[in-house]
């Protein structure tokens, strides 16, 4: 990866914005790997910011069962607590969060466990402005799921990708 990453900064420049996602608890990789890839990204200068995908923002690490140091607190505030957030330069470089982010008070919660910006993933696809209707009433309640075929037409929802995510338990009411 840090070879790819070298390549493209080689061929785009500093203006070009990269970033990198990497899924904590997933395809077998663990805490202590994450993290210190994540600071190696940091370190090197090769971002412009980081993307952790948590599948779930709020739970404890499955790791935590063989970890007392890492018992009680949420996967994101163990996935986002770095050494320091800029590179070489002294630019910073932002580390969001994806997982089971929906309600508007998601968002502040993993603002305050560390994260610099959320990723919406599901509550996106409810909602294609999300932000918008956010920015626009505070008190903004996003729709649940299971929704409608009808309605995730209304959100621009193509046919075919409604026939995807039917595969997603729940999601899809039939």
């Amino acid at each position: 990866m840090f070879d790819i990453l070298h390549a493209a900064r080689a061929v785009t420049g500093p203006e070009f914005i990269i970033g990198v996602r990497l899924s904590p608890e997933r395809f077998g990789m663990r805490i202590d790997e994450i993290r210190e890839v994540s600071q190696r990204l940091i370190d090197t200068g090769q971002v412009d910011f980081l993307d952790l995908s948590l599948w779930d923002c709020m739970k404890e690490p499955e790791e935590a069962r063989d970890r007392p140091d890492l018992a009680g607190r949420t996967l994101c505030e163990v996935a986002t607590d770095l050494d320091h957030r800029t590179d070489p330069q002294g630019r910073p470089v932002p580390v969001g969060v994806a997982g089971k982010i929906h309600d508007p008070s998601d968002i502040d919660q993993v603002m305050e466990l560390g994260a610099d910006f959320p990723i919406l993933g599901r509550v996106a696809i409810l909602h294609h402005d999300y932000p918008t209707r956010l920015r626009a009433d505070p008190g903004f309640v996003p729709t649940r799921i299971p929704v409608s075929r009808a309605y995730l037409a209304t959100e621009g929802v193509s046919p075919a990708f409604v026939e995807y995510l039917r595969r997603w338990p729940g999601f899809v009411a039939d």
